[in-house]
């Protein structure tokens, strides 16, 4: 992440900041909530109208909203990965990665990319 922290992650503590409930945000916005829950969670990409919607909603600017711009490019590029052929149990252990990403601590990010670099022996 650009900054150690996700898109969802950083709406989530606007969302809360603001004294909202992802129920609030949706009807603000007029999306569904399972959608709004998605992209906090990092499972959908924000489309680019919601993201104005969303800094206009929570009266956000200059830097404040081009950080949300950039987080959202950032995760933009980060759901492109391609799962198609991984098998069931790698799907269900990347997922189990991606929600506990932003909350790894550097010694547990040093040990994941040791064992993907083939360091683990």
């Amino acid at each position: 992440m650009e900054d150690g922290m996700a898109f969802g992650d950083l709406l989530r503590d606007l969302r809360i900041s603001h004294g909202e409930r992802q129920l609030d945000l949706a009807r603000a916005t007029g999306k569904d909530i399972t959608f709004i829950s998605a992209i906090e969670a990092g499972r959908k990409k924000v489309p680019a109208g919601l993201l104005e919607e969303i800094i206009n909603h929570y009266d956000q600017a200059g830097e404040n909203a081009e950080r949300l711009r950039r987080l959202a490019a950032v995760s933009h590029r980060l759901l492109k990965v391609r799962l198609d052929g991984a098998s069931k149990r790698h799907r269900e252990v990347l997922g189990m990665y991606a929600r506990k990403f932003s909350s790894l601590s550097d010694v547990q990010l040093k040990q994941v990319r040791r064992i993907l670099e083939g360091g683990m022996r």
